[in-house]
């Protein structure tokens, strides 16, 4: 673009089927298929049967026989001989090792710190304008290694000519010497079978180079996900690895990482200017010999500035004097080697005290008053949705949190709550029938396979331990339109859903406001929703969901497509018992790092590795980019994938805890809790924030004291559940249990995942999806004016991407609180008259925009005021 003489190059592919090395599907352009096999005939006409064309979705494929549950144990083969043999122990070069000594982090690595300077192109020319104005180029290099527990840095500038070639001949001599004391310390494994042998004595062995949050690398990949990158050099017979180590552990930064694995550790990074200098005076401003001005320091993308004592600390270092009584630094270039190698070697520490020896034994209110509880009620007749306030203000706000339930929801043990197989959650294991009706089919068959799935479903058997399998089904069903208010306010059914976000589905208030503020509107969009049917569209549910739905939902199953059986076992309850055991015991020691040792292996051990973030499309080439003159780096999208999980794991891990979250709102809030004084503000997957109103007296953290409506059933069951006063680590972090994670005085929530929740004792919980926190500069102002003055909230961000190849400095306005809800609808309100903005589902058949707020007169208002309401004098809406 610009160029008056540009050079297009062109190529027509005449048969693509030459290109491919195959037969390529005609309609789908993903299968392919191999010409010269026998089976080609037969494999294209039955692929050419199911072919849905280029949007259909691919389904991997369950293993018939259920593979031992080690993910991160069966793709290192020595650790899967001495699990098979039996053998406990190894004997190495130096002393005698056990299996478990050797899942031993690295403890020879390396770590990379690179600065950069800025080269300035043009200004962004409106506010909303993107436009790259600086671009970053390399100014300075320090690599790191960790050898036999000492640290050695090495460091190189753009003041040496070629630098960045000599500092690849630099890491890869640095690389080798790592290497080398890898191998002196790697245990000797001496295999019966001589190929095995010889397998393990050529494998490649790797050298790692640890780094945090490797996401942002727009190079390879998403930039949503962690990567982890491989190197090979045709001089070396080993692999550089950069390793992330996020990719190991839960989300985090890397201060908590430090903190929490760390034993405590906290290690001060130094405090060094980029904004101040760029490409056309960076030789000119660091030779000079002054120390740097306050100013120097402003940050562009955080938008801050280093405090007044930092500044003198950094003047304090500057100005410093070595043991001869010279000064340290004679120019800045000599202050930036300085930054440069401590933050190497900061890093190199932070991962050492980390992962050192892997010792997981060692020490390591909303200003505008009072607001009602608010419900929704649906109008069959008038066919439409009503929002409507009670007579209750909401005091408090509880934040409930599930007690690892993931790991509770295959844990396999005996809970009276569960009213299926004997009072266990199951796991699948192998498959042993598969049903599925085809459109090809007659009606007879269907008619018959239909009714023999619908059996299964109902089958008595899902009460017995003893008889039964497990299932999942492929449904279409709805809440009987009878029972939807008793279902309204706390939806049972979440899947994610494909809807337009035209006024009829998303309502008129959230249509005009992504109007309003230039948000895309009647398109289609997927999104994760609440529900009660679903929408006459075929989704999967496994059998405990699918059960609690039918029994004590008032599901009503329309349709069913397809069924697979599956056995099922309680093999995980060992596993799973051992590790929550073995996590309790550190928190008895105080032992955080060893804590998070435990909770980490057993949370990433449902499957989580069976879902599969990457989308595979079409064949093509895409994210083509120039790297230089001849050369382009080009990323290609594969056809098809392979994926050796125990996908059947993932599955039912997640439909059960989405049984075991409601077994509690079902079998224990809705028995003892008055419900009208209860409103879900926002849910996650193992969590949720209850307002309450409860005493006006006692404060907010009262919990769920004032709102008891069955005492007697309160106390013979809460223990099952909730922890109490007095109880000990284990009660309080028991399977299938709860936990009360926090008390606010109060919430705001604008749309999910993005809320701030308030506390005058201590800071606010500040949540926004897509908007970093901490230098976004947000506020609970920002949330209130959001929805009190129905405001867009926006936030100038400078972030580091991705341009052409080359690292820039991208400067961007962007809306940080919209209030715009999509996945509900939002009825329109009066903030000042103590209204909320109440969210509805979006309902089967039902108009949106027709939804209302029903606005009341409270009688009892006053009286409300000066009288307390406790479970004792309790006024209903029927009773005014």
């Amino acid at each position: 673009q610009g160029d008056e003489n540009p050079q297009v190059h062109a190529i027509f592919i005449k048969d693509i089927d030459r290109v491919v090395g195959g037969c390529l599907c005609r309609k789908c352009n993903q299968k392919l298929f191999n010409r010269t096999s026998a089976h080609f005939g037969k494999d294209l006409k039955t692929h050419l049967e199911s072919c849905k064309g280029p949007d259909q979705q691919k389904h991997p494929k369950l293993d018939k026989l259920a593979q031992p549950f080690m993910p991160y144990l069966k793709s290192n083969k020595t650790i899967q001989k001495l699990f098979t043999i039996g053998q406990t122990k190894l004997f190495p070069k130096d002393q005698e090792q056990g299996v478990s000594d050797i899942l031993q982090p690295t403890k020879n690595y390396m770590c990379i710190d690179a600065e950069t300077v800025e080269e300035h192109q043009r200004e962004a020319q409106a506010q909303d304008d993107e436009q790259i104005y600086a671009q970053l180029q390399p100014l300075s290099i320090v690599i790191g290694t960790l050898i036999k527990n000492k640290i050695y840095s090495k460091y190189i500038d753009i003041r040496t000519q070629d630098f960045m070639n000599k500092f690849i001949e630099q890491m890869w001599e640095l690389v080798n010497e790592v290497n080398e004391a890898n191998l002196a310390c790697e245990p000797i494994v001496k295999f019966d079978n001589e190929n095995e042998q010889q397998k393990h004595q050529q494998k490649i062995h790797q050298v790692a180079i640890f780094g945090f949050n490797s996401k942002n690398n727009a190079y390879l990949g998403s930039t949503t996900q962690q990567k982890q990158v491989t190197i090979r050099h045709t001089d070396y017979p080993f692999e550089l690895v950069f390793k992330d180590v996020l990719t190991f552990i839960p989300p985090t930064t890397l201060d908590n990482f430090v903190h929490k694995y760390g034993n405590g550790t906290k290690l001060i990074k130094g405090k060094f200017l980029h904004g101040s200098f760029n490409t056309n005076n960076v030789n000119q401003f660091l030779s000079s010999t002054e120390t740097f001005e306050h100013k120097d320091f402003y940050n562009y993308i955080s938008r801050k500035n280093i405090s007044n004592k930092e500044y003198q600390e950094n003047v304090d270092d500057f100005n410093s004097l070595d043991v001869n009584g010279n000064r340290k630094f004679k120019d800045r270039w000599l202050y930036l080697e300085f930054y440069n190698i401590r933050d190497v070697v900061s890093n190199s520490i932070k991962y050492y005290y980390a992962w050192e020896d892997f010792d997981i034994n060692g020490d390591y209110n909303i200003e505008t008053g009072p607001t009602h509880i608010n419900k929704l009620k649906y109008n069959p007749e008038e066919n439409n949705v009503t929002a409507y306030d009670l007579d209750y203000f909401i005091t408090h706000i509880l934040d409930l949190d599930f007690n690892s339930l993931y790991p509770s929801a295959f844990c396999g043990i005996y809970n009276k709550n569960n009213p299926y197989t004997g009072g266990k959650m199951c796991m699948a294991g192998r498959v042993t029938k598969h049903i599925k009706i085809r459109e090809a089919n007659n009606q007879d068959y269907r008619d018959t396979k239909r009714k023999e799935m619908m059996n299964i479903i109902s089958s008595e058997d899902r009460f017995s331990e003893e008889k039964g399998q497990l299932i999942i089904a492929s449904v279409k069903g709805h809440i009987e339109k009878s029972h939807i208010n008793e279902h309204i306010n706390f939806l049972p059914i979440w899947r994610k859903r494909t809807y337009k976000t035209d006024e009829k589905s998303i309502g008129k208030f959230t249509f005009e406001k992504m109007q309003k503020y230039g948000i895309s509107v009647n398109k289609l969009v997927t999104k994760l929703t609440s529900l009660l049917s679903t929408h006459d569209e075929f989704m999967s549910f496994s059998s405990y969901y699918l059960w609690l739905l039918i029994d004590y939902c008032h599901f009503i199953i329309d349709d069913v497509e397809e069924i697979v059986l599956f056995t099922k076992h309680t093999a995980f309850k060992s596993f799973v018992e051992v590790m929550a055991e073995k996590s309790q015991q550190a928190m008895r020691e105080g032992n955080q790092a060893k804590q998070l040792y435990f909770k980490n292996i057993v949370n990433s051990s449902y499957g989580a590795d069976g879902q599969n973030n990457e989308k595979f499309d079409k064949i093509g080439f895409t994210n083509t980019r120039k790297n230089c003159d001849d050369r382009y780096l080009v990323s290609i999208n594969l056809d098809s994938f392979s994926a050796h999980k125990c996908l059947q794991v993932s599955i039912f891990t997640q439909d059960n805890s989405k049984f075991w979250y409601l077994c509690f709102i079902y079998f224990f809030l809705y028995k003892c809790i008055d419900m009208d004084r209860i409103h879900f503000c926002c849910m996650d997957t193992d969590s949720m924030y209850l307002a309450i109103s409860g005493s006006t007296i006692e404060g907010y953290k009262q919990q769920f004291k004032h709102v008891i409506k069955d005492q007697q059933f309160w106390d013979e069951h809460y223990k099952e559940w909730l922890p109490w006063e007095g109880c000990t680590i284990a009660e309080e972090k028991k399977l299938l249990g709860c936990t009360i994670e926090s008390q606010r005085e109060s919430i705001i929530c604008l749309a999910p995942k993005c809320y701030s929740a308030i506390d005058e004792e201590v800071d606010d919980v500040i949540r926004m999806k897509g908007v970093n926190e901490k230098n976004s500069g947000l506020t609970r102002d920002d949330y209130i004016n959001c929805i009190e003055n129905n405001s867009n909230i926006s936030v100038p961000v400078t972030q580091i991407q991705l341009k052409n190849g080359v690292m820039s400095m991208v400067k961007i306005t962007k809306s940080a609180l919209t209030g715009v809800v999509d996945k509900m609808i939002v009825i329109d309100s009066d903030i000042f008259k103590g209204q909320s903005y109440p969210c509805a589902p979006q309902i089967m058949n039902v108009d949106a925009s027709k939804s209302t707020y029903y606005i009341t007169v409270p009688i009892f208002y006053e009286f409300c005021k000066l009288v307390e309401l406790s479970s004792s004098l309790h006024v209903r809406e029927s009773s005014l």
